[in-house]
């Protein structure tokens, strides 16, 4: 069973933890590698989604294992971005990653904005799918020229969709 919760401190630790599995597959498509400790050094914002009550951490977890997390953003009035999404290798293309994302969807009613890095074909692949799934194909694909440059998708949702 897929559940995702809001992430307390003390789960910060293990959002930490996965982070670093999170950056090392990144790497693959963005310049980054570990610092002289071994770990990826974190971006500034990490810390403020325990701080700042327009940032939104969660955890995934299959059965009682963390599985990945979703760091959400609000940018304005019901407008929200995901930040951040990360399923651990053992949980992908098992689900785990879509019901999670339609999960924290429905936490948030409004506008979505959903980015993705130009050079990563399979996130791009996997938002494609979980959107139009979501939508039932009522979104917008256009081009992000901020971080992350590549495409990305634009749908509203409320609480009248047929879930």
């Amino acid at each position: 069973m897929v559940t995702v919760v809001g992430a307390s401190v003390d789960q910060k630790g293990v959002i930490f933890n996965l982070m670093q599995l999170y950056l090392h597959d990144l790497s693959e498509y963005e310049d980054c590698s570990p610092e002289a400790d071994g770990l990826y050094a974190l971006n500034k914002y990490f810390a403020l989604y325990w701080e700042e009550d327009d940032r939104f951490p969660y955890l995934i977890n299959v059965g009682d294992k963390p599985a990945g997390f979703i760091l959400v953003r609000k940018l304005g009035v019901k407008l929200y971005s995901i930040a951040e999404f990360f399923i651990a290798r053992p949980y992908r293309g098992k689900g785990a990653g879509s019901k999670a994302a339609k999960k924290v969807f429905d936490l948030h009613q409004g506008q979505w904005e959903v980015s993705q890095i130009e050079a990563n074909k399979p996130a791009q692949k996997f938002w494609l799918s979980v959107i139009d799934s979501y939508t039932n194909g009522n979104f917008v694909e256009s081009w992000s020229y901020s971080s992350p440059v590549g495409p990305k998708q634009t749908f509203t949702n409320d609480m009248t969709r047929n879930i």
